[in-house]
C-alpha cells in the first residue's frame, strides 16, 4: 500500500495541560472578539473551539505585558473557559477510556491555572545552547554484548579475537527492536526533518526462505518509507548493508528504536555489528539543513532503459552554507532481474556533471533484493539555494539489464561543519591489513569534548571479501571493523580459480568516534580497507573500491550523551548496563501464589481483583503510574491475571515453618533441588500456570530466552506488607547453573512480589497506594531495567564521621541514617512506602531517569541570568548545567516538583514532604568504572567520596552499584535520621525554594563547604562543586517557589560570562 508522504510524526506529549498556550489562544480569541464585526467574531468562535480541541500537540505561547491586563480583567470570560475546558477535558477522557476521566478532568482544571499564569509571566528565559545537530552510537560485537559479561571476566566486547563470533540470531514472529540500536534526540521546532541511518553487517546463516525486515520507529510510528527488506541473500554470507528512514517530528525529544523481523525465514540471521546515526534539521540556514524523501510504491518500480530518468520523489531543494559541505545519499531496497547492473547519478541545479562521483553503478549482478546506499557530494556551488534530484540508467551488456526497486529514500544534507571527500582514483585492495583508502582523509581540530561520525561509501566489484573500519592518527580501530563487501563467487567442478563473480555494487557503512578529547594537535580520520581472505590463485585479483566518499561529520558534545545512555542500569557495578529509551507497549503477566501462609491476607476473588486493578486498574496503579509519569510514552499491557495457585508443600498449622519461608532447610544439600524458598514459589508458580498458558508464544525473536521486553513476568504472594524483589539471573536450583525452563524457554528475569492487593492492613493503611507504587517500584526494575537510589546505611555511627558495624540488632548505639546524597522521598527508584505520618508516597522517576529513558527535554544553560521552571510535569523539560571542556558526563541537573493534592491525585507525585528546585550532581561512570580488577576512586570517577562523607565504609556500603555514587541530590538540609517513633524519616528540605530566596553557591567566592560532623546531623552547607572539589562556576541564588503558578524563579551565575 502507497505511504503518504506528508504524514508526519508528532511526538507524544505528556499527557498535560499546556497552560500558557491556552491563556494565549484566550487572549488572542478576547482580542479578536472585541474588535471585530459580529459575523466575523461567530467565526472565530468556532475557530477558537476547534484550535481548543487541538492544543494537545502545541506548545506554549508566552505573554506580554500588554496581555496580562486584558487577562486580569476577564474574569467572567475566565470562568466560561473553565467550563469549557473541563468540559473538552472530560470528552478526552471518554475518548481515552474511563481510566483517563480524572487526568482529563485535571487538565481542565489546569486551565485556571493557565489563566494567572498567562497574567504572571516572568521574562523569557535566557537563551538555550541548540540543540545537537546529529547523534551517532556504534555498537560492534552487538551478541556479545547482550550476554552482559562480568567486568572482571575481562571480555569487553571490543577487538575479540576471530572474525564471526559473538553474533545476535534474529527469528522473529513480529518485529522485535535491535539490541542497542535506540538512541534519543532534540528538535527545536515543530516540523523538524530527521533522517535515521542504520548500518549493520548481517549473515544470512544459510539457505532461509522470505526477507529479512527492518523498520525505524520514532515515538512508536513507523518511519518512511515504512518497513522494508534489508536482504533477502540465501547463502551464508556476512555483508555490510544501509538504509536510511526519514520522520518529522515536533519540537521536544523523540526516541528511535531499530527494529527488524524474520517471519518468513526458516534459517537464522545473524547480526554482528551496527550503527545508527540520526540527523537532524535545524532549520536555520546557518546551522544544518536536512532536506529528505522516501518512497514506496504499492509495486516496485522498474527499469530498462538505457535513457536516464529521474527517479521519483527524489527532488530536493537545499542550502549551501557558507564554507559548508555537501551530502547527497540515495539509499534503495533492489535487485537485478535480468541484466548485468543498474547506474545511479546526482543532479546538482540541473547538471548531471557537478556531482562527484558522476554515474556510478549502484546493483551489479544481484538478483535477489539487498539495502544499498550510496553518497554524493560538489564543491562547485554557491552560498544559497539549490537543487538535486536522482536519476537511473539501466546498463546494455548481453541484454538489456532490468531493475526494481522496491522502497528509496533522498536526503541532502548540509553543514559548516560538514566535511565530504570524494575519492581520487580507484583502490584495489589487495592486503590483508588495513591500508587507508588514499584521498579519504581529513584533519579535523578539536578543542571541546566532540563526537565524530565517520561514513564510508563506495562500489565494491571483486572476488575477495572487504573489511572496512575508521582510523584515527594512522591507526585503524580493529573493534570497529566490520565486513563491508562479500561477493557470491562462483567456482566450476575441477576448478581451483573462481569462474563468476555476482552480488556486487554500492556499500556503505558509518562509524562513530566518541568522546575525543581536545587537543592542540588536529586529529587525522581516514577510512582504512582490508582483505578478509583470497582463495587459491587469488592473490593478485582483489577487490577494486571506486566511487567512493567518506562523510565527516563532527560536534561539540556538552551535557549527557542522548545517543548512548548512563551505564547506570541494574547491576552496573557488575556489568555494562546502559539505560536505553523506552517508547511504546511492554506486556505483563501477572501469577498469583498462594503459599497457605495463616497470617496474610486471604486469597479470594476480591484478592483477584485488588491485584489486576493494582496493576492494570486506574488511580492508583501501575498501568496508570507509567501512563502519566512517561507522558504517554510507556503503556503497560494486561496479557492475564493467572491463579491463584495454591502450594503443594504450605504449612497449614501455623505453628509450624511454612515450607516457603523456610531458608534454612533450602541450604544446598536441602530439603529439595532449590536453594531458596522464594526461589521455589516462582518457579511453582510458573509451572503450574504453564498448564494454562504458552510461555513460549512470546517468545518473539525465537531464540529461546523469554525476556521481560518480550513479557515481563510478576509472581505475586499475599502478604500484610508489601515487598518485592526482581533479579535479571534466575537461578533456583542446587548444585548447578542450569536455567529455569517452561515450555521450553529459558525465564531469567521475573518479579516476584508481595503485596495485601488493594486492602488495607495495620502495616499498611494506604494499601491501595502502597501496592500499586511497590508494583510500580519492582516493574522499573523488570521493565525499564533501573537499579535502586535509596541509601540507608545501618550502623554506630562516630563523632569522628567514620562507621562502626552494630554489634547486633538490638544494640542501642545502633542507628540508621540515610546517605545524604540519595534522591529519597522525591524517586521512584528510592521509593519508601510509607513517608509522613506512616502514609503511602507516589513519587515520579526523578528527572536524571526520565532523561535517560526520553521521557523529559533537556535544556542546555550557557548564559547566565533570570530563569523559571516550571513543575516537570507541565513542563516535560529539565535543565542542564554542563562542565563544559572536560568530561560532559559530568553535569548539574535541575528539575522542579510540586507535591500533588492526595493519595488519589491522577498527577501523582504525592507525599513528598516538599516541594521546589531539585538539583542532582550526575556523575556518569565512564570506561574506568569497567575495570576486570574492579573499579577504583582514582579512575571511576563517581566512586570519589562526596565532601561531606568522612566514612570509606558507609561510602563503600551505600555505592554498591554505579548509581547511587552517580546521581546526588544536593539538598538545602541533611538531617536525615530514622526516627522509629515517627515510623520514618524527616524529608521535609530535600528541596530549594520553599525558604525563599535561597543560594547554593559553588564556594568560588569564598568560604569552603560547611560540613556537619556526621549525616544525621544538622550544620551541613551544601555547594555546587565537581567531583574532584573544584568550584563547579554555577551560582544558583534568590531560589523561590510560586505555588500558584506551579515553578520556581531562580538566578543562574555562570564563571567568566
Amino acid at each position: 500500500m502507497a505511504r503518504d508522504p506528508s504524514r508526519r510524526f508528532i511526538a507524544r506529549q505528556p499527557a498535560r495541560l499546556k497552560n500558557n498556550f491556552f491563556a494565549a489562544v484566550v487572549f488572542a480569541a478576547r482580542l479578536r472578539l472585541t474588535t471585530q464585526p459580529q459575523c466575523v467574531r461567530d467565526e472565530n468562535r468556532r475557530t477558537t473551539a476547534k484550535v481548543l480541541n487541538k492544543t494537545d500537540t502545541k506548545h506554549r505561547a508566552r505573554f506580554t505585558g500588554a496581555r496580562r491586563e486584558v487577562m486580569k480583567n476577564a474574569l467572567i470570560v475566565a470562568v466560561l473557559i473553565f467550563s469549557a475546558a473541563l468540559s473538552i477535558g472530560l470528552m478526552r477522557g471518554l475518548g481515552r477510556g474511563k481510566e483517563s476521566l480524572l487526568f482529563s478532568a485535571a487538565s481542565g482544571k489546569g486551565l485556571v491555572r493557565g489563566l494567572w499564569q498567562g497574567a504572571n509571566e516572568p521574562p523569557p528565559n535566557p537563551e538555550f545552547s541548540p540543540a545537537d545537530a546529529f547523534y551517532i552510537r556504534s555498537e560492534p560485537r552487538l551478541g556479545c554484548r547482550q550476554r552482559t559479561y562480568s567486568y572482571s571476566s575481562g571480555k569487553d566486547c571490543k577487538g575479540q579475537d576471530g572474525e564471526e563470533q559473538f553474533e545476535l540470531a534474529a527469528r522473529s514472529k513480529v518485529f522485535a527492536d535491535i539490541t542497542r540500536m535506540a538512541s534519543r534526540l532534540v528538535a527545536e521546532h515543530d516540523d523538524t526533518t530527521v533522517a535515521v541511518t542504520f548500518s549493520a553487517m548481517i549473515t544470512d546463516g544459510g539457505s532461509g526462505s522470505g526477507p529479512l525486515r527492518l523498520r525505524a520507529l520514532v515515538d512508536g510510528n513507523e518511519a518512511d518509507p515504512g518497513e522494508i527488506t534489508l536482504t533477502e541473500r540465501q547463502y551464508g554470507h556476512a555483508a555490510g548493508y544501509s538504509f536510511t528512514f526519514i520522520a518529522t517530528v515536533d519540537k521536544g525529544i523523540h526516541t528511535v528504536q531499530m527494529q527488524w523481523s524474520s517471519t518468513m525465514r526458516s534459517a537464522t540471521s545473524l547480526l554482528r555489528d551496527a550503527s545508527l546515526l540520526v540527523t537532524v534539521d535545524s532549520q536555520d540556514n546557518a546551522g544544518q539543513r536536512l532536506v529528505a524523501k522516501a518512497r514506496k510504491p504499492p509495486i516496485p518500480l522498474t527499469k530498462n532503459s538505457l535513457a536516464w530518468t529521474k527517479i521519483p520523489q527524489t527532488d530536493l531543494d537545499f542550502n549551501v552554507p557558507e564554507k559548508g559541505g555537501a551530502a547527497f545519499v540515495f539509499a534503495s531496497v533492489s535487485k537485478m532481474k535480468q541484466g548485468n547492473y543498474f547506474q545511479v547519478r546526482a543532479v546538482v541545479d540541473d547538471a548531471p556533471y557537478l556531482a562527484s562521483p558522476g554515474a556510478s553503478a549502484f546493483t551489479i549482478e544481484t538478483t535477489h533484493k539487498e539495502a544499498r546506499s550510496l553518497t554524493f557530494t560538489t564543491k562547485e556551488l554557491s552560498p544559497g539555494l539549490h537543487k538535486v534530484h536522482f536519476e537511473w540508467q539501466s546498463a546494455f551488456t548481453d541484454v538489456m539489464s532490468e531493475v526494481e526497486l522496491e522502497a528509496w529514500t533522498a536526503t541532502a544534507l548540509t553543514n559548516k561543519g560538514l566535511t565530504v571527500i570524494p575519492q581520487g582514483v580507484p583502490f584495489n585492495v589487495t592486503q590483508d591489513v588495513f591500508t587507508e583508502v588514499p584521498t579519504l582523509a581529513t584533519e579535523i581540530q578539536v578543542n571541546e569534548l566532540s563526537d565524530v561520525a565517520v561514513t564510508f561509501s563506495g562500489v565494491g566489484n571483486g572476488y575477495s571479501e572487504v573489511y572496512a573500519t575508521v582510523m584515527k592518527d594512522g591507526n585503524a580501530l580493529g573493534e570497529q571493523a566490520s565486513m563491508l563487501y562479500h561477493p557470491d563467487v562462483f567456482i566450476a567442478p575441477g576448478q581451483t580459480n573462481p569462474t563468476s563473480v555476482s552480488n556486487r555494487g554500492a556499500q556503505s557503512f558509518t562509524f562513530a568516534l566518541k568522546d575525543l578529547p581536545p587537543r592542540e594537535k588536529p586529529y587525522r580520520i581516514s577510512v582504512a580497507l582490508r582483505l578478509k581472505k583470497a582463495g587459491p590463485g587469488w592473490s593478485n585479483r582483489g577487490t577494486l573500491v571506486s566511487n567512493a566518499t567518506m562523510t565527516v561529520l563532527r560536534k561539540h558534545r556538552i551535557g549527557p550523551d542522548l545517543a548512548v545512555g548512563a551505564n547506570v542500569g541494574a547491576a552496573s557495578r557488575k556489568h555494562e548496563a546502559i539505560i536505553e529509551p523506552v517508547y511504546g507497549r511492554r506486556k505483563v503477566l501477572a501469577v498469583v501464589f498462594d503459599p497457605k501462609r495463616s497470617d496474610a491476607v486471604p486469597v479470594n476473588g476480591a484478592y483477584m481483583q485488588g491485584v489486576d486493578d493494582m496493576l492494570f486498574g486506574p488511580v492508583p496503579s501501575a498501568k496508570d503510574y507509567y501512563r502519566v509519569v512517561s507522558g504517554g510514552r510507556l503503556q503497560l499491557d494486561k496479557v492475564a491475571v493467572l491463579g491463584p495457585y495454591s502450594g503443594d508443600k504450605g504449612a497449614i498449622d501455623p505453628t509450624k515453618t511454612n515450607h516457603y519461608w523456610d531458608g534454612a532447610g533450602h541450604g544446598c544439600p536441602g530439603v529439595d533441588e532449590y536453594n531458596s524458598p522464594y526461589k521455589e514459589q516462582i518457579v511453582e508458580a510458573l509451572k503450574k500456570a504453564s498448564d494454562e498458558f504458552d510461555f513460549s508464544e512470546y517468545d518473539f525473536d525465537r531464540n529461546g530466552i523469554l525476556t521481560a521486553k518480550e513479557l515481563a513476568i510478576v509472581v505475586v504472594v499475599p502478604q500484610n506488607k508489601n515487598f518485592g524483589e526482581t533479579t535479571s539471573r534466575f537461578d533456583p536450583y542446587c548444585g548447578n547453573n542450569n536455567p529455569f525452563v517452561v515450555d521450553g524457554v529459558e525465564i531469567h528475569e521475573v518479579t516476584h512480589l508481595y503485596t495485601p492487593g488493594t486492602v488495607s492492613t495495620p502495616q499498611e493503611p494506604n494499601g491501595p497506594l502502597a501496592s500499586a507504587m511497590v508494583a510500580a517500584h519492582e516493574l522499573a526494575h523488570l521493565v525499564l531495567q533501573l537499579d535502586d537510589t535509596y541509601g540507608p546505611v545501618t550502623g554506630v555511627f562516630q563523632n569522628n564521621g567514620d562507621l562502626l558495624p552494630c554489634p547486633s540488632k538490638s544494640d542501642p548505639t545502633c542507628q540508621t541514617r540515610y546517605v545524604n546524597t540519595a534522591p529519597h522521598a522525591i524517586s521512584m527508584m528510592s521509593h519508601i512506602t510509607q513517608t509522613r505520618n506512616g502514609d503511602a508516597s507516589s513519587p515520579h522517576l526523578d528527572g536524571f531517569h526520565k532523561l535517560q529513558l526520553g521521557w523529559v527535554t533537556p535544556r542546555l544553560v550557557v548564559n547566565p541570568g533570570a530563569y523559571h521552571q516550571y513543575e516537570v510535569q507541565q513542563s516535560g523539560e529539565v535543565l542542564i548545567l554542563p562542565r563544559e571542556g572536560t568530561d560532559a558526563r559530568e553535569y548539574l541537573l535541575l528539575e522542579t516538583r510540586y507535591e500533588t493534592n492526595g493519595p488519589l491525585d491522577a498527577r501523582y507525585d504525592y507525599n513528598l514532604m516538599d516541594s521546589g528546585l531539585a538539583v542532582y550532581h550526575v556523575i556518569e561512570p565512564g570506561s574506568g568504572c569497567q575495570s576486570s580488577v574492579g573499579a577504583s576512586p582514582l579512575s571511576c570517577a563517581p566512586l570519589q567520596k562526596p565532601m561531606c562523607i568522612a566514612s570509606d565504609l558507609l561510602w563503600g556500603t551505600f555505592a554498591s552499584n554505579l548509581l547511587r555514587p552517580g546521581l546526588r541530590l544536593i539538598q538545602p538540609d541533611m538531617q536525615h535520621t530514622f526516627n522509629p517513633a515517627s515510623g520514618g524519616t524527616n524529608f521535609s528540605e530535600t528541596l530549594f525554594g520553599a525558604n525563599p530566596g535561597q543560594d547554593l553557591l559553588d564556594g568560588s567566592g569564598g568560604g569552603g563547604m560547611s560540613c556537619a560532623p556526621n549525616i544525621g546531623l544538622p550544620g551541613t552547607v551544601p555547594q555546587l562543586i565537581w567531583v574532584d572539589g573544584s568550584a563547579s562556576g554555577y551560582q544558583l541564588k534568590g531560589i523561590k517557589t510560586d505555588f500558584a503558578g506551579q515553578r520556581t524563579l531562580f538566578n543562574i551565575g555562570i564563571a567568566g560570562k
